[in-house]
């Protein structure tokens, strides 16, 4: 046992010993010593030196010196790779920047291209604000843009009110929102008073008091002053620019409160969109035309004489070479071409115009930072840019309408001799038709009648007629006058306000109702009828009674000389409402009459009955009377009887009555309370058929009327009366 456990030692003596010899032999190969040893000694063998030792040490040396040159040229070239990898991984990077930025200055350039597009196809450019705000937002990374309008504050108005009733003579200006980027909608409709925060400063001009010192500089404009001086007349003023909004303690905020700057900046341009500035430009234009065909003329006189004298000239000296050897005359003064005359200079009318302004205002807050001069620059950019783009809109538009006009006015001559062919045309129809309708009729029932024919002729024409294309026309027209005729004809075909007015107003906004009026206006007027009841429920503003005032001092002369189709739109309205409301009286005063009547006749019916009954009874009564008395002429006619024979009556009477009640008593009991009946010789008979049959002949029944239908007009109102109120809502065709 111990030779094994001194074996088993041992062995583990010898595999540690093997271990270590194996990884010394393992270092002994390696390249770093084996094979660097190696080499040294082929070289020992190879040149065989005298000393191996010192020249193998020498070798050796020599070798290491070697390797650290060559250690140094890779680490060298490593660095010149690693160089130029990071070089190159640098210029990659820029290249992608230089490649984004330039992509994104594309898109910046394909935004601005594309926004502008707008601006110049956008025909009313205030429908352009959401894209606008938003636009602006985008360019310059602002918070959020929102846009005011300086407008007077309105009157509440009903829906009885007239189309100036909302206007405020006494008012205050404020600055109202009206459009905003999607994040500050809960902007739209907030407005602030002249007197509130520093957008205000963007409406108001300062100046020096008379005799007084300047106004002293805002200190938080200085940069935008200096930039002023080097802008043309056409630069923007009164720019309010707040570089932290905290530090402002006149601001006023719709939100909490965060770091960042505020920009607002006045849009105000000249608009030109008025009747004013349209009849201005027509007679103008005109004026101007005639001048220049005045001018032509003129200069045509002034060739042809100069002409005719260079000819006159010219003859003269033809004539002078002809003579031949004659002596040849002395030279005549030569003569000068006259003057030119002095024209009149034509220049084309300007448009009149107004001021409209707005207020663009951008933010950073919760950025805690300004606007770049970039940016502020690009703003105030797009500003001008709305605004020319603006003015020069306007005045296509209104150029657009004056060429209308003056068309229109070409084929009025044209126009009348249609319209007095069509007139021509009614009367006729109507003389054929009847003039007065049935024979039967009244004065008043005649006039109706006439009326009404002449209206459906009239609709016609209107519809369908020589008046549709000139009606269309109005359509192409940005601003028209006597806009309660058309706000007339959509209220009598139940348009509701709110399609065909400016919010919060009574005033006609043509810009909205034009679309409305098309071939299916022209459509529905044709399937309007003006007889007829309408129990549906009307507003006060589509009532007979609110158009009649709504038509109401205007003067058909005065609308002639602007359009002779409107005059006659205007005109065939009244005669619809007159027909209308006639209707409504006529039958109104037709169905209480026979209400009247129905009820006479019931009166007299009930009172028929009455008489009749009445007669029946005294008939009844005069019959009794008569049979009473033929009773007691009888029983007075009578003998009387002796005393015996009456008691011997008596008894048998009284002896007949104890049987009767016997019997009575025995018929009680089979038929209860069932009454004897009197002896047929006491009852007294009467039969009214007779008399009642010669009454009735001599009386006719009464006829009563047929019950009256209730017939329910909503579109009047009478005089003192309460508006009715409709079981449904009058159908709207719009």
């Amino acid at each position: 046992g111990i030779n094994a456990e001194y074996m088993g030692i041992e062995l583990k003596i010898m595999e540690e010993k093997g271990k270590k010899i194996s990884q010394e032999l393992k270092f002994i190969q390696s390249d770093a010593v084996g094979k660097i040893i190696c080499k040294g000694l082929a070289a020992v063998v190879k040149e065989r030196p005298s000393n191996p030792v010192e020249f193998l040490a020498k070798w050796l040396l020599a070798y290491q010196s070697q390797l650290e040159v060559q250690k140094e040229l890779n680490d060298t070239h490593t660095r010149r790779e690693t160089a130029l990898k990071t070089h190159a991984e640098k210029m990659s990077k820029i290249e992608l920047e230089n490649k984004k930025e330039k992509e994104k200055e594309t898109t910046k350039v394909q935004k601005i291209e594309s926004f502008e597009k707008k601006l110049a196809t956008t025909e009313d450019l205030v429908d352009l604000f959401d894209e606008y705000a938003e636009y602006l937002k985008e360019m310059t990374n602002a918070t959020g843009v929102y846009i005011g309008k300086l407008e007077q504050t309105k009157k509440e108005v009903k829906d009885y009110d007239n189309d100036t009733a909302h206007i405020d003579e006494a008012g205050a200006q404020i600055i109202k929102y009206i459009s905003a980027t999607p994040d500050h909608k809960y902007m739209n409709g907030q407005h602030i008073k002249m007197a509130e925060g520093v957008t205000p400063d963007c409406f108001i001009v300062q100046e020096a008091p008379p005799g007084g010192d300047p106004v002293p500089e805002d200190p938080e404009n200085k940069e935008n002053k200096k930039e002023e001086k080097k802008v043309d007349a056409e630069e923007i003023k009164n720019i309010v620019y707040r570089p932290e909004v905290t530090s402002e303690k006149r601001m006023k905020f719709f939100k909490v409160t965060k770091l960042g700057c505020y920009i607002a900046i006045p849009l105000i341009y000249s608009s030109c969109l008025m009747i004013e500035s349209l009849e201005s430009l027509v007679a103008d234009y005109a004026a101007y035309q005639e001048l220049v065909k005045k001018n032509d003329e003129i200069m045509k006189e002034y060739e042809a004489k100069v002409a005719q004298e260079k000819a006159e000239k010219e003859e003269l000296e033809a004539s002078k070479a002809g003579e031949g050897n004659e002596a040849v005359a002395p030279p005549a003064e030569e003569v000068k071409a006259p003057e030119p005359p002095k024209l009149e200079e034509a220049k084309e009318p300007e448009f009149k115009s107004k001021p409209v302004s707005y207020c663009i205002c951008l933010d950073t807050m919760g950025q805690d930072r300004e606007f770049s001069p970039e940016e502020k620059k690009f703003v105030i950019d797009t500003v001008k840019k709305y605004r020319t783009q603006w003015e020069l809109k306007e005045k296509q538009r209104l150029t657009s309408d004056r060429k209308l006009k003056e068309e229109d006015k070409e084929k009025e001559a044209e126009f009348l001799e249609k319209i007095q062919a069509a007139d021509e045309e009614e009367n006729k129809h109507i003389e054929e038709k009847g003039l007065g309708g049935p024979e039967d009729s009244n004065e008043e029932e005649k006039k109706a009648h006439e009326k009404l024919m002449r209206w459906r002729q009239r609709v016609k024409q209107m519809s369908a007629g020589i008046y549709k294309d000139k009606i269309l026309m109005f359509s192409q027209c940005n601003v028209i006058k006597y806009p309660r005729i058309m706000q007339t004809l959509f209220y009598l075909l139940c348009a509701k306000k709110e399609n065909v007015c400016e919010p919060n107003t009574n005033k006609l906004f043509w810009k909205k109702a034009k679309i409305l009026w098309n071939e299916e206006l022209l459509t529905h007027l044709a399937e309007y009828s003006p007889v007829g009841a309408k129990p549906g429920a009307f507003t006060k503003y589509q009532t007979i009674n609110f158009l009649e005032k709504n038509l109401e001092g205007i003067p058909e002369e005065e609308i002639s000389k602007y359009s002779v189709c409107l005059a006659k739109l205007y005109s065939f309205l009244q005669l619809t409402l007159e027909v209308r409301k006639d209707d409504i009286i006529r039958r109104k005063e037709k169905r209480e009459k026979l209400l009247k009547e129905r009820e006479e006749a019931i009166q007299k019916s009930q009172q028929r009955e009455k008489d009749r009954e009445a007669a029946a009874n005294s008939k009844k009564e005069e019959a009794m009377n008569a049979w009473k008395e033929e009773k007691e002429k009888k029983a007075a006619e009578q003998p009387k009887k002796v005393e015996g024979e009456e008691k011997a009556e008596e008894k048998a009477e009284v002896k007949a009555e104890e049987k009767a009640e016997e019997k009575a008593e025995e018929k009680a009991e089979e038929k209860k309370e069932e009454k004897a009946p009197p002896k047929e010789e006491e009852v007294f008979k009467y039969d009214p058929t007779e008399f009642l049959k010669e009454w009735d002949a001599a009386n006719l029944p009464i006829e009563i009327p047929p019950e009256i239908e209730q017939e329910v007009d909503n579109d009047y109102e009478f005089p003192g009366s309460a508006p009715p109120a409709g079981n449904a809502p009058a159908q709207s065709l719009f």
